[in-house]
């Protein structure tokens, strides 16, 4: 079961609800792994504007969130 093309935020907070809810226990049980990898690019300005592939051209080149350059992901890769 994986979750992604979210932002780090949101995929953690996914990943907590699944252990909050006693959801992550029963996946265990059944032999379920989970797989998380979150969307590091920069595209929180388009995403809020709502999309619109007429002005996705325009909304500019897409690049990776400052925070998550280097190693800022791994952080991220740990606390899932």
């Amino acid at each position: 079961l994986g979750f992604n093309c979210a932002p780090p935020e949101a995929i953690l907070t996914a990943l907590q609800a699944v252990e909050s809810s006693g959801v992550g226990e029963h996946l265990r049980q059944a032999g379920i792994k989970l797989a998380a990898y979150a969307n590091c690019n920069d595209r929180k300005a388009v995403h809020d504007a709502g999309f619109d592939v007429l002005k996705f051209v325009a909304a500019g080149p897409i690049r990776v969130r400052e925070d998550l350059k280097g190693t800022g992901y791994v952080g991220w890769c740990h606390r899932f």
